[in-house]
Order: structure tokens, then sequence, then C-alpha cells
């Protein structure tokens, strides 16, 4: 399973490596999907699943299971929106994903720093 640690000394050569995993798989299954390891920092966030058709992430692990984007925003991938800029404070918030917890009063902050509810 390749990993991306969102740290500056690995960070360019873990996606050099996972995009040679990408066209290795592509290569011989164009529906198929990689899982990546989430490290922030030193600490493993979660593991997302990626399409390799799209390179949309479709799924990552929460806390209890294993949840499908799909289920926050239907399959409809155009309505999820991107962010207009991502800082590293966002990135280091993705130690939270792997925290989520369908049912919990667990909060993560947005990307203008306002709390919402997870």
């Amino acid at each position: 399973m390749p990993e991306v640690h969102l740290k500056m000394e690995r960070y360019f050569k873990d996606i050099v490596a996972l995009g040679t995993e990408i066209r290795s798989t592509q290569s011989s299954d164009r529906t198929g999907s990689v899982q990546v390891s989430l490290y922030v920092g030193d600490t493993l966030a979660t593991e997302l699943t990626m399409n390799i058709s799209n390179l949309y992430i479709v799924a990552f692990q929460g806390a209890d299971r294993v949840y499908s984007a799909g289920e926050f925003g239907g399959e409809n991938y155009n309505k999820l929106g991107m962010p207009a800029t991502l800082s590293m404070g966002d990135l280091r918030e993705l130690t939270q994903l792997g925290q989520y917890q369908k049912g919990t009063k667990k909060y993560l902050f947005d990307r203008h720093r306002r709390c919402r509810r997870l």
C-alpha cells in the first residue's frame, strides 16, 4: 500500500511513488482502486481509497469502519466542491478524518476556521 507523508522531507518522494503505483495499476486494471496510507507528521491519519479511472478519493477509514464519499455527497462528486485554498493547518486537521465515527459528537474546523459537526 502506498504511503503519503505530509512532511516536507517525504512528501514529494511519496507523491512520485504514488504516481508510479497508480500508473502501474492503470496499465493492468482501469476500473480498480488504490489504497493510500495518509500520514500527518508521523501519525497515520487515515487510509484512503482512490479510484484509478478518475483519481477521486472515494472512501476513507474512520474510527469504526470505511466510509464512502457517496454517503456524504451522493455519487455526483461535482456536488462536493473544491476549497479555494488549502493550508498546512488544513492538512494537519486530516488526523481527525481517521477518528470520524457516524453519530458521535466530533467536530472539525473548515477552511475558514468555523467549527462544524462531523
